[in-house]
């Protein structure tokens, strides 16, 4: 399908849908001054929502409380602080995101179970209720169709810029907006990552459509990426749906179809993005297999591939071992046959039928000097692929979790 239906609206943010506002500012839990608290907030009574969490055995609190809030299918606001995750602090840790969570409902007039939280930082330390309490009092005033960019801003942890952007669509049946914001720098896997992701639009749309698309789109952006191989326990994405475009869009639609496109289209910007902004990465890696007997096995290479610490080592090294790639894909537990095997850097060949091609080290070296590197792996042995986002890892990467 054509995407000239889809503008990227400049300077877009997660209020560029008509009837969402945001603010963003500091409320003090991060020492550095810098903004840590944001509010999303709908206009429409009837706003859908849906979200998707951190598949981690040890939730944060307000990915537990979150989930609950998520089960109607309703909701007009969330509550995002960073500097705190709020995660392995007990039942205290749930009683104090709820009790944000109502001091939000007091002050915007809502129901408390209209409001959802998300909490990004460093686990294991309480959340500070009443200096969160005081922010929120200030955000209040503050909360404005022009407060996107701030709220973008106070989510970040060690990410390096903001990461939002709004795409305008004209469908068949009128114009419809989506907005889009996430943070994520590190502790990033496949099945999403340290990361939060906000997506609004104004299309009118029913909880079902937004939970199968929502699902779709998870799958093929946030869950193919990975930067060091950990996952949170907070990673949130969760997608809003105001319908004050008053613009139907009808299940199993050519405009379903045009607006599932989009919204894939967004998230794996997002997805990107989060990648580009790696802890300390200096190259954004392509990782494609293909000729795999299934599906899984196509999954199980690029992972362990991605996965590989000795390997990503080597990227940020400008050292083209593919020798460490093949031992990945020798340990992934995919099905390979050695003989079988070809890797491409680039255009450059590399591996062909399980050993080095002649002449190309030189060639290798000068192309892994590229910020951006696609590295084809070929397995020949069946019709099945996959492709993660990966980067580099080095010694910033270490400065920064030290």
């Amino acid at each position: 399908m054509s995407e000239s239906f889809i503008r990227n609206i400049p300077q877009g943010s997660i209020t560029t849908p008509k009837g969402f506002k945001a603010a963003g500012g500091h409320c003090g839990i991060k020492r550095s001054g810098k903004k840590d608290l944001a509010i999303i907030y709908s206009d429409a009574e009837e706003t859908i929502a849906k979200g998707l969490f951190t598949t981690n055995t040890l939730p944060a609190a307000p990915v537990l409380l979150s989930r609950l809030r998520l089960r109607n299918g309703r909701l007009r606001a969330v509550v995002i602080n960073s500097g705190v995750a709020n995660a392995c602090t007990g039942q205290q840790g749930y009683k104090n995101a709820d009790e944000v969570t109502e001091e939000v409902a007091n002050i915007l007039g809502l129901k408390k179970n209209m409001v959802a939280m998300c909490s990004t930082g460093k686990i294991g330390v309480p959340l500070p209720v009443e200096t969160i309490k005081r922010g929120l009092k200030y955000l209040s005033k503050k909360i404005s169709s022009e407060g996107g960019h701030y709220a973008a801003e106070a989510i970040m942890t060690t990410d390096t810029r903001e990461k939002q952007l709004a795409y305008e669509l004209t469908l068949n049946s009128g114009k419809v907006r989506i907005g889009a914001m996430a943070k994520g720098a590190g502790m990033i896997n496949p099945n999403m990552a340290t990361m939060l992701a906000l997506i609004t639009t104004d299309a009118r749309i029913t909880a079902v459509q937004m939970k199968k698309i929502l699902t779709d789109a998870v799958e093929m952006s946030f869950n193919k990426i990975n930067i060091d191989g950990d996952m949170s326990t907070n990673d949130s994405v969760i997608a809003m749906a105001n319908g004050l475009s008053e613009v139907e869009v009808r299940p199993n639609s050519a405009d379903e179809k045009m607006f599932r496109e989009a919204f894939n289209k967004i998230c794996l910007a997002l997805a990107e993005m989060i990648v580009r902004d790696g802890e300390g990465a200096t190259k954004f890696v392509k990782i494609k297999v293909t000729g795999a007997k299934t599906r899984k096995d196509a999954s199980l290479a690029a992972r362990a591939v991605s996965n590989s610490i000795l390997f990503k080592v080597a990227l940020y090294g400008q050292n083209p071992n593919w020798g460490r790639l093949m031992d990945a894909l020798g340990y992934s537990g995919a099905s390979i046959s050695a003989d079988k095997i070809s890797v491409k850097f680039g255009d450059i060949e590399a591996v062909k039928g399980g050993v080095a091609v002649d002449d190309s080290e030189h060639l290798l070296k000068t192309y892994m000097k590229q910020r951006e590197v696609d590295i084809l792996i070929d397995l020949s042995l069946g019709s099945c692929q996959e492709e993660i986002l990966t980067c580099d890892i080095g010694r910033r990467y270490i400065e920064i979790n030290i």
